[in-house]
Parts: C-alpha cells; structure tokens; sequence
C-alpha cells in the first residue's frame, strides 16, 4: 500500500465520519469502522449491525472526488437510516431523506463509474468416455496435476485431460 493510498484511507475514513457527525450534530455516536477489502465493481457497501463500511479503493483511487462526494455519504446514510428506521428499505424514502439531509440533492442507487470487471477464472476442459466436455476450476485441475482422479458423473471413467 502506498503513501497516497494510506492518505486516501484516512480521508475516506474521516468523510465518513464527518457525514455521521453532521448528521447527529453533538450527540454521542460511535464511529463507523472503514474497511477497504471490496474488489469488482462495486464501490461500497454497509452494515449497520456491524457499523462497518467496506469501500473498494481501486474505484476510489480512480474516482477520488466524486468518491467522496457521492459514495461516501451513500454509504454513511445506509447506516444512519438502519440506526433510525430498523425496518426500512435499503433505498426507500428515509434512505432518500437521510441522504438528502447530508447535502445529496439526487440520491442514487448505484454508481456509474467506469470499472473493469472482477478476476475472470480460467476453466480447465476434461473429457470422459460418454464425451461430456466437463470444466474444472484451477483447485480441481491442481489436483488431478498432482494425481487425483475425478469421475464423471454420468458414465463414472476418469476425466482425463483434453
């Protein structure tokens, strides 16, 4: 992790809880932890149970303003509108009024920001003697590499390599 991503980190932390500050003014709140382990496409979520926020910090490296504009405080409100209305929808009204509260005129579901899909898996092609192509992921084929045999389901022979 580099420098600029620690400082990221800690911004991102601070907006944070700067929104559930400005939401709350002087009362007493506990700090939302900020975890950044997401990855794929999607930018953040929250857990009010938890009052933990996962951010993924590729799209906020890539996005970094409109980030914290638009997805901090869309997180942060999540939280907030769970604390408030346990039984809400996730982007109901009050996710909505909350949102608005924190300054988001047009609160919306999801982002647009320009992302490149999560780790695409290679599959490995087998074959048995009933000649059903089968696909294996990279721990089964590791395995078989290594001699462990397989069987199809259907016919029951051994999957061997194409």
């Amino acid at each position: 992790m580099t420098n600029t991503d620690s400082e990221l980190i800690k911004e991102l932390t601070d907006f944070s809880n700067g929104y559930l500050e400005s939401y709350y003014g002087d009362s007493p709140f506990k700090k939302v932890d900020c975890v950044f382990d997401l990855r794929g496409k999607t930018a953040g979520t929250a857990n009010a149970s938890k009052n933990k926020i996962r951010y993924n910090l590729d799209i906020a490296r890539e996005n970094r303003e409109d980030f914290l504009l638009n997805t901090v405080p869309h997180e942060v409100a999540h939280i907030i509108q769970r604390r408030l209305y346990p039984c809400s929808k996730p982007h109901g009204i009050e996710w909505r009024a909350v949102m608005r509260k924190l300054g988001i005129s047009n609160p919306s579901r999801c982002h647009s920001y320009a992302v490149t899909p999560a780790k695409i898996h290679k599959k490995f092609e087998y074959k048995c003697l009933c000649h059903e192509p089968h696909l294996v992921g990279k721990k089964i084929h590791s395995n078989i590499q290594s001699g462990a045999r397989y069987t199809c389901r259907k016919c029951k022979t051994v999957l061997t390599s194409i």
